[in-house]
């Protein structure tokens, strides 16, 4: 697993980075099949933006005393410029929160690097990427 976090702005560590905007997130990749990131087969990418119930009631808007639970999930809106060092032609997919991949998603290359945006809209958080 490789990643970070960021308020805005880009963070790369290893061989990865992202691009973050719209809103705070914490963005990582974990292999799925025990390989390092730039060999895995299959990976894990989570674009992680602040996820709250929707009515949640704070004591102060340090938020760190809950007073009240909201109902549901409300991701906060996010994008992500993704890239990771990897020599292998992958598929990128968006996936719901029960893993299933529900839309393929275009991938560039550029010097050695996969590229892809990932965003919050509708709820996505979680990314698949595969071989071919």
């Amino acid at each position: 697993t490789c990643g970070g976090f960021v308020e805005s702005g880009r963070f790369k560590t290893g061989g990865f980075a992202a691009d973050v905007s719209g809103a705070p997130a914490a963005v990582w990749a974990s292999s799925l099949d025990g390989n390092q990131l730039s060999e895995s087969r299959r990976l894990l990418v989570v674009h992680l933006t602040d996820v709250q119930g929707e009515g949640n009631v704070y004591a102060d808007a340090m938020r760190q005393i809950l007073l009240k639970w909201g109902k549901g999930c409300l991701v906060e809106k996010g994008t992500a410029k993704v890239a990771l060092v990897h020599p292998g032609d992958l598929t990128a997919w968006a996936l719901d929160t029960t893993g299933r991949r529900v839309k393929e998603l275009p991938v560039r290359r550029k010097d050695g690097w996969v590229l892809f945006d990932c965003s919050t809209e509708g709820g996505t958080i979680y990314y698949e990427l595969a071989s071919r």
